[in-house]
């Protein structure tokens, strides 16, 4: 909102938005017909920020997302937070350093992180499904970052996927989709969907005439995913989950990928 004004209207902004979400979308109240088409248009403007230069904002924008089917008020009030957000950040963006007087080299030229949620997200829709975050892209050297004056960081993200799990039990005979029963639960699905992100990432370093080392490392957080995806573990509670399906053994193939465990403040997928 801004106040009436001879001049731009954008010099007297009321209050700068900080955030592109700040709370749980709980006014489900429907749109009429005019407000959602106004609300599908403004979801579309926010879709082509998040492929192109607005990589952070993609958890805001998968949350708002879920809303398309049936758009409420709270949903259209979300998307004009995020949109304004958009708009007081205007220079925020990726960016990467044109020249590294020591680039990192074999599997620390890239990077894969991973993070999952235990089902934060309360709208009905969601059915308490967890969500999960991977970010992928290029590492520099912290002598690169501060021959530009630190503008940057050492990760340029490529690939930022926030999605919801659809899978909570991993049988083909189970179909519906409901929230997982426990955090190391949804943390193993989450690496375990991000793997087939990663190998796409991979084919599309090397269709650019660069090589991608393998196994590649997964970083995550959460020890339990770490666990599962290295196979040290003698027990494990999910009894649930059919261990002789494919995707067990591709997250625990080391020679498509390699689970390393970094503590939290050090994940960037924690962003989604």
């Amino acid at each position: 909102k801004y106040r009436k004004s001879s001049t731009s209207p954008h010099r007297h902004q009321v209050k700068k938005v900080k955030m592109p979400i700040y709370d749980n979308i709980s006014d489900d109240t429907p749109l009429t017909f005019r407000e959602r088409k106004e609300f599908m248009s403004k979801v579309g403007c926010s879709t082509w920020l998040q492929n192109t230069v607005m990589l952070a904002d993609k958890f805001a924008h998968s949350r708002i997302a879920m809303k398309m089917t049936n758009p409420t008020r709270g949903a259209l009030k979300a998307i004009n937070t995020k949109l304004q957000y958009n708009v007081d950040h205007a220079n925020m963006g990726i960016g990467i350093p044109l020249y590294d007087p020591e680039p990192p080299t074999g599997r620390d030229q890239f990077f894969v992180h991973v993070d999952s949620d235990n089902g934060c997200n309360p709208c009905i829709a969601n059915k308490r499904r967890a969500h999960y975050c991977n970010v992928m892209g290029y590492q520099s050297s912290q002598k690169a970052v501060d021959l530009i004056g630190g503008i940057t960081t050492t990760h340029t993200p490529v690939m930022l996927a926030s999605k919801t799990l659809g899978i909570a039990f991993a049988h083909r005979d189970i179909t519906e989709s409901h929230g997982g029963c426990g955090s190391g639960e949804n943390e193993i699905y989450g690496a375990a969907n991000s793997i087939n992100d990663a190998i796409y990432f991979s084919y599309i370093i090397e269709e650019m005439g660069m090589s991608f080392p393998r196994p590649i490392l997964m970083r995550t957080d959460a020890q339990t995913a770490h666990v599962f995806m290295m196979g040290t573990a003698r027990r494990t509670q999910l009894r649930h989950v059919d261990q002789r399906q494919c995707w067990v053994r591709a997250a625990r193939d080391a020679g498509i990928v390699e689970g390393n465990h970094i503590p939290g403040d050090l994940n960037i997928a924690d962003i989604g």
